[in-house]
């Protein structure tokens, strides 16, 4: 069983909590290639979720390439996340990354600001695990 959990109070729809987190277990190789995925059904009820958001979830990923259905035996882990699905992400980060950088221009926060809200965050991520 794969370990999700939901922020109901959060503003990111449940289907992309989902996303994020499977991705982010197929990108640290917690998931490999041809690991077994929980069913839509039980992945919904682990989450006390509506299977149709599971469901919207699995697609989004089956389209990336991430995973795949076989027919009686259940959904599994596409393959080993290299070139494009990698460089897809870093490509995302460097975007948020530099969205933040802008936005901290645009408010005239320093350097030193922003690095001290960097390594807090940092710290309350590591604190959480």
């Amino acid at each position: 069983m794969i370990r999700i959990k939901i922020n109901t109070g959060s503003t990111i729809p449940i289907y992309k909590q989902i996303i994020e987190q499977i991705k982010s277990k197929i990108f640290s190789e917690e998931l490999k290639k041809n690991d077994l995925v929980p069913s839509v059904r039980a992945l919904a009820m682990q989450l006390k979720v509506n299977p149709l958001t599971v469901q919207r979830a699995f697609q989004e990923l089956k389209s990336e390439d991430l995973i795949y259905y076989k027919r009686g035996e259940g959904t599994f882990v596409q393959g080993e996340v290299k070139g494009s699905h990698l460089q897809k992400k870093v490509d995302e980060i460097d975007a948020d990354i530099n969205r933040v950088i802008t936005k901290s221009q645009i408010f005239n926060i320093n350097k030193d600001t922003l690095k001290k809200l960097w390594e807090s965050n940092l710290k309350s991520i590591k604190e959480k695990k």
